[in-house]
């Protein structure tokens, strides 16, 4: 018997050699599956922060914007009451009190209006924050302010342009607040300066105009038109500019929701990644507690350990690395 060093020379064991290849092989496929779902959670983790920032950008220009044509319908509005003032002197004093009353309201409504487009526009971007959220007491907290502009804050013009029930048109909070978010969803989807919008909250103001111009002399008749085509075009300025502002809102937030699906597609690749790392070590189970076994049921252990390797190696490649 030969012998080195006291011990006896064993020749290598096949079961061995392929149990220590299987053990390496799904070692290096499980590292590289959980390598590749670190990749694409990194990735998942950048879009949602680009899809939140460019949430955040789309609502910063479309209020400044708004601001920006309320600020000039006013400018405008300012210059041409001066205009009228001084043409209107020497008219009677109850058409100047008319048509003074008249711009008085009609300040008030461009107000109004501006207001209420800048609600509106707040309200849009809780509810795409809500709807895009993970963090559902994030999402509650966000859909509770967003009713609480639609019901309590908005104008009845703006709320009923909008198209929302006048059932939860309440001063009871609680009742206001059972408003579905699914007819908050459709009210996102909508423009508040809409003509009958404008109509109604402009109408009765044109109208104290025109009642004044009627009782007025035929010197005053241009001045009531300077009024008039003045306070038209702040208004219609005004129109376009909220119309802008809202398909600003609309693109920008259209951008951050298809930015937030790349992340949650990224989201979900790297999940699948995770799942073949099981795979891979349920492999490396069945190879180790193969080596336990001294009977020929260690070859049954190994087998399935090969099939799982196999169906794990096939599941790899059928995802996309990063």
């Amino acid at each position: 018997m030969a012998e080195n060093n006291g011990e006896e020379k064993k020749d290598l064991d096949l079961f061995e050699l392929c149990s220590a290849t299987l053990l390496g092989l799904a070692a290096v496929g499980g590292a590289w599956s959980a390598y590749q779902g670190d990749l694409w959670g990194g990735q998942s983790v950048e879009a949602y922060g680009e899809a939140a920032t460019m949430t955040t950008q789309a609502a910063g220009e479309a209020t400044t914007k708004a601001t920006s044509v309320a600020a000039e319908a006013t400018k405008k509005m300012t210059e041409v009451s001066g205009t009228v003032a001084t043409q209107t002197t020497g008219i009677s004093g109850e058409a100047a009190v008319a048509t003074t009353q008249a711009s008085t309201e009609f300040g008030l409504q461009i107000t109004v209006m501006a207001r209420d487009s800048a609600l509106d526009i707040d309200a849009k971007k809780l509810l795409f924050e809500a709807a895009t959220t993970r963090d559902r007491t994030t999402a509650e907290r966000q859909f509770t302010i967003a009713k609480y502009l639609y019901t309590q804050q908005l104008s009845d013009e703006a709320y009923q342009s909008l198209g929302l029930s006048p059932e939860f048109r309440t001063e009871d909070q609680e009742k206001a607040f059972e408003i579905p978010v699914e007819a908050l969803a459709e009210a996102a989807d909508k423009e508040v300066a809409t003509e009958a919008y404008v109509e109604s909250m402009l109408g009765p103001a044109v109208e104290k105009f025109d009642a004044a111009e009627t009782g007025l002399a035929e010197g005053f008749a241009a001045a009531t038109k300077t009024l008039t085509d003045g306070f038209g075009q702040a208004a219609q300025g005004l129109t376009d500019g909220f119309a802008a502002a809202n398909t600003m809102l609309t693109d920008g937030f259209a951008k951050a929701g298809k930015r937030f699906d790349e992340g949650r597609d990224a989201n979900n690749t790297g999940d699948k990644f995770g799942l073949d790392s099981i795979f891979f070590t349920v492999c490396l189970f069945l190879a180790g507690i193969a080596l336990v076994f001294k009977t020929k049921v260690r070859w049954a252990f190994f087998a399935i350990g090969v099939a799982s390797f196999v169906g794990a190696t096939a599941y790899l490649f059928t995802i996309p690395w990063a």
